[in-house]
């Protein structure tokens, strides 16, 4: 039920325009919680659903914030070690060309 509960934020994540940040913001704690899931396909799900997030967002400092303070609330340190290991996934060396400029415009 997470995994395709998941799976429907990513699909419709992408559609939600201008709000996108402010819906992701009342959900965004959840979806940090399952990136510290040890089943796999709810960590990428979890993971799958922040890229989109940071794809559409106007404000990727503020998802890096939320993200980091989610991280650091956790009492599960297993959403701390995932979070930490996820931000390259996140943040590729090429995330500035690909995600940051298109929103500069």
């Amino acid at each position: 039920m997470v995994r395709s509960t998941l799976q429907l934020i990513q699909e419709v994540l992408p559609h939600l325009g201008p709000h996108t940040d402010p819906c992701m913001g009342l959900i965004s704690h959840r979806v940090v919680f399952c990136v510290g899931s040890s089943c796999i396909p709810i960590l990428r799900a979890a993971l799958g659903i922040l890229q989109v997030h940071l794809r559409f967002s106007r404000d990727v400092q503020a998802i890096l914030r939320d993200l980091l303070q989610h991280m650091i609330d956790s009492p599960n340190p297993r959403v701390v070690r995932e979070v930490l290991v996820s931000l390259p996934i996140l943040f590729p060396p090429d995330f500035d060309t690909r995600c940051v400029k298109k929103h500069r415009k």
